[in-house]
Parts: C-alpha cells; structure tokens; sequence
C-alpha cells in the first residue's frame, strides 16, 4: 500500500461496553473520538441505536435530502425519523465523555451499560442489553423502524 493510502477499514471499527453514569455521560474511546472530531451530531439511527455522525457524513446525509422536494412525503418522514431531535454540534468533554439527552437515552433505551461501536463512517451507540437482542435477531430487530425509514431513503434516492 502506497504511503498516501488508507485502510479499507481505517474509519470506524471496534468497540467499547462502557457505563452510563446517572447524568447520561458516556465515554468514547480515543480511537473513535479521534476519528468522530468535533463538533459532531448525535442523532437517532435507523433500528434503534444512537448515532454519532462527523460533521462530512452528517452534511452527506443532510445533502441527499434536500435534493428531495420539500414537500415529498419520503422527505418529510426520513427527516422526522433520522433528523428529529438530532444534537448538531456536540462536542467530548475533557475525559472524553459525551453527554446523551434523556429523550434519546429513553429512545435507544440506554440505562446503565452502553455498546459504543465504529460502523464505517459513524459511531453507533446501543443498550448493551438491546445490542445483544439485535445481534441475535437482526432481520426482526425494531423492524418496523427500519423498515420506515430505509423506504423513505429508497424513495428519496429514486429506488422506490
């Protein structure tokens, strides 16, 4: 590989189980605040989990919709589904920790323990709890969700 080069997988990967203190602070590791940078966008991910966006990722997404015509129906439900409540411009405080708002804690059901991991170009934060059922039912996890807001992204894009 030449010098100038990155990894496939240089973005995001890996993964922390971390605690939840009362406020709703959580840590993010090194590696993935490095790689987040600040500020960032904590948003609401497509099954459930929480997502921290950097600020090129977050512009993409938010590039894509407005294509759209504002008055299309797939517009308006992926920007209340994904966009709603999203925290634009967090930033880590100084022991690396990001505070979540109760509304999306409620959301992603996030209580005590957290499962940070790197997804490509994003974190996603989940309920240790509700990681583990994700990963043992994937296809029916908060199906109904997903299924929501991929249609609306397919319509967005044409693909409908």
């Amino acid at each position: 590989m030449a010098e100038n080069e990155t990894p496939l997988f240089s973005e995001m990967a890996g993964g922390d189980d971390v605690a939840v203190d009362g406020k709703g602070r959580l840590v993010v590791s090194r590696d993935l605040r490095t790689r987040v940078g600040e500020p960032f966008v904590i948003g609401r991910g497509e099954v459930g989990c929480l997502i921290l966006y950097p600020r090129d990722e977050w512009n993409a997404l938010a590039a894509i919709v407005k294509q759209a015509d504002p008055f299309d129906p797939a517009r308006r439900t992926f920007e209340r589904l994904m966009f709603g409540g999203a925290q634009v411009g967090e930033t880590f405080d100084k022991q690396g920790r990001i505070l979540v708002p109760k509304d999306m804690r409620d959301f992603a059901k996030l209580k005590d323990r957290a499962r940070v991991i790197g997804i490509s170009g994003r974190v996603e934060i989940w309920a240790s709890q509700e990681f583990a059922v994700y990963q043992d039912n994937p296809e029916t996890y908060n199906k109904d969700r997903r299924e929501s807001v991929e249609r609306a992204y397919r319509q967005l894009r044409g693909q409908a």
